[in-house]
């Protein structure tokens, strides 16, 4: 089965975020990692980070339609990625 993947990109960062299957999502810290071979996902100091670019997927998305393939926001913990409001 071929996932579904979304990505994103700022300056520094860039965010990779799989749906669909168990592999973990990405973080990279492209100015200090640019060939991208260190995946930060599961640092504690970036997961406002991560929390922020997976949400402004969800919201790109939406505002192109794009979540007609069906998706859904992902609530859940999953694999060192960022945790959710309430979840422990």
């Amino acid at each position: 089965m071929t996932p579904t993947v979304f990505g994103m990109r700022t300056d520094k960062y860039k965010y990779i975020k799989y749906q669909g299957i168990w592999d973990r999502n990405e973080l990279y810290d492209l100015e200090k990692d640019p060939d991208e071979k260190y995946n930060l996902i599961a640092e504690p100091a970036l997961q406002d980070i991560a929390k922020s670019m997976s949400s402004a997927i969800y919201d790109w998305l939406e505002q192109t339609d794009g979540m007609r393939i069906p998706l859904k926001r992902t609530v859940k913990y999953r694999f060192g990625d960022f945790k959710h409001d309430g979840e422990h």
